[in-house]
């Protein structure tokens, strides 16, 4: 199994920190000094990037480490090509040397100029965003997550980047339980001042930046994960969710409906009724750039004619809650949708029950 085969590359990698070769490697970092690092440090790149065998990549992660608390001044000329070595290796698909490189990755931008850290989290950001494959998803999440436990000022310094995409991560829905699932939670809730609504005030732009782009992706999963994120948004600014934010929400969510059905697009159902149902009172004032009540009640109900029946029957109980908040009357709308479906239902029922009088 999995766990099995981690467990076991565990105890490879265990066995190779504690090696005869390992503790005489440690002891000679000991007396290292800025005349040596020029020949180690692309000695030890090439290592990273060619290297085979978790002992070998392991190792070298490990030596990494150890350099940023031996020399960490020395080291700042360096660490660019470092942390550029680590990052064609982070996407490994052994979860073991993954976390092994994204530990050696949180150590080391403590010693890293700030712009080289500035590109290593647009990298994973776009990483995040743009790719489909589980890897870099939690090359990302991993690195993210050593960053902020062990050089938390630095995560501090580049909040802007890295907590919306930490919340944006909370929503991502999981194909089956993961260890590392609630990792993004922590990296949101230990890094935002105050609570969380107070968080999701202070980055409001750079999250609905994030979301509009999660909402705009090519991707059906991230499509749905935006939308789950505004509406925890919406949830949590119940009352202080206003224009231009409110406008730039629910434009984006109202983007995503038109088109074909596909598997996860009721979530942009749910963060529709959930923004109308939050935010009712600011909706009936008119605000350029903000669509009308009468707008987001026309686009759903235009969900609610889809042949899907499932999809269709979360359509209708979007349109239910938004007409609940709006107290809008569309009851025609609504008996032109449900009256056909409701007679298809008695006669199909009707037939059954003269079948079984037979």
């Amino acid at each position: 199994t999995v766990q099995e085969k981690n467990a076991m590359d565990n105890a490879r990698l265990s066995a190779a920190k504690s090696s005869p070769m390992m503790e005489t490697i440690n002891m000679c970092l000991q007396h290292l000094d800025v005349s040596v690092l020029g020949e180690l440090v692309p000695r030890l790149c090439e290592l990273v990037k060619s290297g085979l065998g978790i002992g070998t990549k392991g190792g070298c992660a490990s030596v990494i480490v150890s350099l940023t608390t031996q020399c960490p001044r020395d080291l700042t000329s360096y660490s660019g090509k470092l942390m550029s070595a680590l990052l064609s290796g982070l996407n490994d698909r052994n979860s073991v040397v993954q976390k092994s490189y994204a530990f050696a990755m949180g150590h080391l931008v403590r010693t890293a100029k700030d712009s080289s850290t500035e590109k290593l989290l647009q990298k994973l950001s776009s990483w995040y965003m743009e790719k489909e494959e589980p890897t870099y998803r939690s090359a990302c999440l991993l690195t993210v997550h050593a960053i902020g436990r062990y050089a938390p000022d630095v995560l501090k310094n580049h909040a802007g980047l890295v907590l919306p995409l930490a919340y944006l991560g909370m929503h991502e829905v999981a194909e089956e339980e993961k260890e590392d699932s609630s990792l993004w939670t922590e990296v949101w809730q230990e890094n935002v001042p105050g609570s969380s609504s107070g968080g999701i005030k202070l980055y409001i732009q750079e999250l609905l930046l994030i979301t509009q782009k999660a909402l705009q992706s090519q991707s059906w999963k991230m499509k749905a994960q935006g939308a789950s994120a505004m509406a925890s948004i919406a949830k949590q600014q119940t009352g202080s969710l206003v224009p231009p934010h409110l406008g730039l929400m629910l434009n984006a969510l109202l983007q995503g409906l038109p088109g074909r059905t596909w598997a996860g697009k009721e979530e942009l159902l749910n963060a529709i009724a959930t923004v109308v149902s939050t935010c009712s009172a600011e909706l009936k004032k008119s605000v350029p750039n903000q669509p009308s009540v009468d707008d987001i009640i026309q686009a759903v109900l235009k969900e609610c004619r889809k042949e899907n029946l499932k999809y269709k029957t979360k359509a209708l109980r979007c349109a239910a809650d938004i007409l609940s908040a709006t107290k809008e009357d569309k009851f025609q709308d609504m008996a032109e949708i449900l009256f056909p479906i409701i007679k298809k239902n008695s006669f199909e029922n009707g037939n059954r029950s003269s079948k079984d009088d037979d």
